[in-house]
């Protein structure tokens, strides 16, 4: 199926979604480019490729020296160019369908509503930006979750700072109702725990997780303080 295809299958919301991504500006330029290949190189390029057990050409991925062949089926893309109101996460197959469209949290010290400070270091609970490759699937604090492994220059210590994707009843219109904003995690990416159901479900490891942003912003007012509800459950003291 090519782009043109998929495109007057859309409904008003995928192509609403599509649109702020950026995809039908590309969708249309050259309808027979890749999807996923036209989004990897992009972003390859503006945040480098650190792992050189990454290839993306050969669809191989080492890390500690076990090596992963990529999952190609489906990927992942996080657009903090969003607020975190928005759905600003997609899990995107083959066909360029969205099977999944979801909030997705920001680290603490990222920001409140929007995304404006990422990081690379150690307890900096700041979001990283670049191109990840998901890990084991494993039930732990948060219930079902994904190891991530960063593969860019901006996210390389993703692992050892033990950033994953995981579910959080934090990220939740609930919480945005109760304090103005989505609930923030430790730097890791949080779904609704419905959502994180499906991603663990969907998501194999190999899987490549671009979190991009295209428009940096500066902070224009202060960081909030944990709500309680993120101090229990990123059991912050």
């Amino acid at each position: 199926m090519n782009h043109s295809t998929v495109i007057t299958s859309l409904n008003r919301r995928e192509f609403t979604l599509l649109l702020a991504l950026g995809f039908l500006k590309t969708a249309y330029a050259d309808s027979e480019t890749n999807f996923l290949v036209s989004l990897y190189t992009q972003y390859a390029k503006k945040y480098g490729i650190s792992n050189s057990g990454f290839s993306f050409s050969k669809k191989t991925f080492t890390f500690e020296g076990k090596t992963t062949v990529l999952n190609t089926d489906r990927f992942c893309l996080l657009n903090y160019d969003l607020p975190s109101d928005k759905e600003r996460f997609q899990i995107i197959n083959a066909d360029s369908h969205i099977e999944l469209s979801s909030l997705a949290s920001h680290g603490i010290n990222t920001g409140n509503h929007v995304s404006c400070l990422f990081s690379n270091k150690d307890e900096s609970y700041q979001s990283s930006l670049g191109i990840y490759v998901t890990g084991i699937h494993y039930v732990g604090h948060f219930g079902p979750s994904l190891n991530l492994h960063g593969v860019s220059t901006s996210n390389d210590k993703s692992f050892s700072r033990r950033i994953v994707m995981h579910g959080a009843h934090y990220c939740s219109q609930t919480h945005i109702d109760s304090y103005g904003f989505l609930g923030r995690s430790l730097g890791c990416i949080a779904l609704p725990k419905n959502n994180m159901i499906t991603a663990y479900q969907s998501l194999k490891p190999g899987t490549i997780v671009i979190a991009k942003m295209d428009t940096r912003r500066k902070m224009t007012e202060a960081l909030r303080p944990p709500t309680p509800d993120e101090k229990i459950e990123n059991r912050i003291p």
